[in-house]
């Protein structure tokens, strides 16, 4: 009887961690969608800020002549 309480705690046990390894893979296929999101908007604000960059420079020229 012992020995089947152990068997069968054994595949609880294979099974718990089965399922947090399933659980885990979920949680980084996620956050590495969110890394790729924030990436490119990232990317974006930089491309923004060197556009506003430019114009307030050609602006400041602008001024000076």
């Amino acid at each position: 009887m012992k020995a089947l309480g152990k068997r069968n705690q054994l595949y609880e046990e294979v099974e718990s961690r089965g399922k947090r390894e399933q659980e885990l893979k979920v949680l980084i296929r996620e956050k590495r969608e969110e890394l790729e999101r924030l990436k490119s908007q990232s990317d974006s604000l930089l491309k923004i800020e060197q556009e506003q960059k430019m114009v307030i420079e050609k602006l400041s020229n602008n001024e000076e002549q």
